[in-house]
């Protein structure tokens, strides 16, 4: 899928990952396993449904996540065995505000290390293409999944963050043609 999420560039650690997938139309899902199409069907005909949505998940982080480039420590089968709860909008932009100001530490953190170690701090800086975290949230919440029907579901949640950071903490966004993975990279 070409969307700028897929391309950016992300920090190793101790940051937010994004990766987004389009869900093919059902004609298009010819090379599919029919148990995979019939899911995308029902999944469409009532996207209202979590249980669905839920099976949906794990179809596309087994085979879509697993595929994508992302670090190579980045046990994508956590995310298999989790439970996925719906949230509002407001929640899942609170918890990717959570998710930001981490991998905010972690970024300025490394920019630190960087200067110690290199005492060339300007130069570093100015050819730094690490991601925007900002652009990140912006592109996720307003400008991939249609606003009328996306919905939201995570594995954690704010007040869990803490105890949770080395499950991968997870936001799935999902509207019936794309699906997002919005995770804290540990």
């Amino acid at each position: 899928m070409n969307n700028p999420l897929n391309s950016f560039i992300y920090f190793n650690y101790d940051v937010i990952w994004c990766k987004v997938f389009e869900i093919l139309p059902v004609e298009e899902l010819d090379e599919m396993d029919e148990r995979t199409n019939e899911l995308i069907q029902s999944y469409r005909s009532n996207p209202a449904d979590d249980e669905l949505a839920m099976r949906l998940f794990d179809v596309f982080i087994e085979g879509a996540l697993g595929n994508v480039h992302s670090p190579e420590d980045f046990k994508y089968d956590v995310l298999l065995d989790t439970e996925w709860r719906h949230i509002p909008r407001d929640e899942a932009e609170a918890f990717t505000d959570l998710l930001i100001a981490e991998s905010g530490k972690t970024h300025t953190h490394y920019l630190e290390e960087h200067e110690t170690i290199n005492n060339d701090p300007v130069e570093w800086k100015a050819s730094n293409e690490w991601v925007d975290y900002q652009q990140v949230k912006e592109q996720f919440f307003q400008h991939t999944f249609h606003p009328e029907s996306v919905q939201f579901y995570t594995n954690s949640s704010l007040a869990d963050f803490e105890t949770n950071r080395y499950e991968y903490p997870c936001i799935i966004a999902i509207d019936g043609k794309t699906i997002g993975f919005l995770w804290f990279m540990t």
